[in-house]
């Protein structure tokens, strides 16, 4: 069940008339007041995001549309609406997908965009851009943005998981050779160049260290329900 948390969709919608259109597709995630991700919009009705990020969880804020978190509480859905992957455990990462779905949108009235999903793939010597709030509970706001980011292969090779699966993840670094952790909070959107595409989510090892879970071989099982 979902439920907007104080105000009408219309009023909402006025208070988000100044998010950065660009990257309007990002969502914040409050996960049982203790827990910060983001999301990526890819559904008038859906979210998706890492399903560590909502496993037995009882409920999630949901914000969307918003440049700053400062006054976050204002503009949240409250969802209990939660579809995670059959086959995630917390030792697997092949399948740390989740789906949370929220009450259905007017685009008209929001500054917000909808991804598409990936149809085909070919990452290699591809740009793409790393997008999110970088914003951890306790600070007191968090700020959206954006920065470019391309393949490094060789970034992948301490994880288990690219070792199992490479198909199943993509390995970035930012394009100006640096690798702060800006923007990359577990479930970060990373898109095409057009930002009209999700590629993956990002997956925060620690502080300094990220890998991009792989949408394309998720597409059909999100496609269950989107």
């Amino acid at each position: 069940m979902t439920s907007a948390r104080t105000l009408s969709l219309l009023t909402l919608a006025t208070l988000a008339l100044g998010a950065t259109q660009d990257v309007g597709f990002e969502a914040a995630l409050i996960v049982d007041a203790t827990k910060f991700c983001s999301g990526a919009l890819i559904h008038t009705d859906y979210v998706v995001t890492l399903a560590r990020c909502v496993y037995k969880a009882y409920e999630v804020d949901v914000i969307l549309g918003l440049d700053n978190l400062e006054n976050w509480t204002e503009t949240a859905f409250v969802s209990t609406s939660f579809v995670i992957h059959e086959n995630y455990t917390q030792d697997q990462d092949l399948y740390d997908v989740a789906l949370v779905k929220i009450p259905t949108l007017d685009k008209n009235l929001y500054t917000v965009s909808v991804l598409s999903l990936p149809t085909s793939q070919n990452y290699e010597g591809t740009g793409f851009v790393l997008t999110g709030y970088n914003l951890k509970i306790g600070e007191k706001k968090g700020q959206l943005g954006s920065e470019e980011a391309e393949v490094d292969a060789g970034e992948c090779e301490d994880f288990e998981a690219c070792e199992r699966a490479p198909e199943k993840f993509i390995c970035l670094v930012e394009a100006d050779g640096q690798k702060d952790a800006d923007y990359r909070n577990d479930g970060s959107a990373v898109v095409t160049p057009e930002r009209d595409v999700l590629v993956g989510l990002t997956v925060q090892v620690d502080d300094t260290t990220t890998y991009t879970l792989n949408i394309l071989p998720l597409c059909d099982w999100i496609s269950k329900f989107v």
